[in-house]
């Protein structure tokens, strides 16, 4: 599975719930998509905005965009319904890697 790019088939399945969106105005379906991929692709690289990519748009116009979502709350409408379908393919949880406080072992000493 790519993780860079979004597949036909992702877009086609948030194209679909976008569209029943009360409030939210597509526009043109390639914009859109470019759109959807650059605010992916900040979330999963973690970078700033200024950073974006000139191939996933103009930064500020992406992020004026994203904050009007986030406003309006499409993203947890889009979130939510996503959890509800949600495959797991790609959680995994491993116990050994959980980090605990030194005081967690339960040594009073430790807590001061």
């Amino acid at each position: 599975m790519n993780r860079i790019n979004l597949s036909d088939e992702e877009w086609l399945r948030i194209l679909a719930n976008l569209k029943k969106l009360t409030g939210i105005h597509v526009g043109q379906l390639g914009t859109c998509r470019q759109f959807i991929s650059a605010c992916l692709w900040i979330l999963r690289s973690g970078s700033q905005w200024r950073v974006l990519p000139p191939t996933h748009g103009k930064w500020n116009s992406v992020f004026k965009r994203f904050s009007r979502w986030c406003a309006n709350g499409v993203w947890e409408k889009l979130f939510g319904h996503f959890s509800e379908a949600s495959d797991l393919q790609d959680v995994s949880m491993d116990g050994s890697v959980v980090r605990s406080h030194a005081s967690a072992a339960g040594g009073k000493q430790l807590c001061r």
